[in-house]
């Protein structure tokens, strides 16, 4: 079995011109974001965030996640 996170894991995007609202990373079909997986994940937004300047991202962890080290790769 493969394991990766039960993390709340979100994001805000933001751009010369605007921000997002906080972005959570989950599919209500499968899990997410487990090891050896490849996620892809595609959001819009209501307007043009213009130029994007930051990508902040959070991990909530919830009483059953473990504390890991998270690689993020852009």
């Amino acid at each position: 079995m493969l394991t990766g996170t039960t993390a709340n894991v979100s994001f805000i995007l933001t751009g010369e011109k605007s921000e997002t609202l906080p972005r959570y990373l989950a599919d209500s079909k499968r899990p997410v974001l487990q090891r050896s997986n490849c996620d892809g994940f595609i959001m819009a937004t209501p307007k043009s965030l213009g130029k994007l300047t930051h990508l902040r991202y959070n991990i909530t962890l919830t009483p059953k996640a473990v504390r890991k080290i998270y690689c993020i790769l852009y």
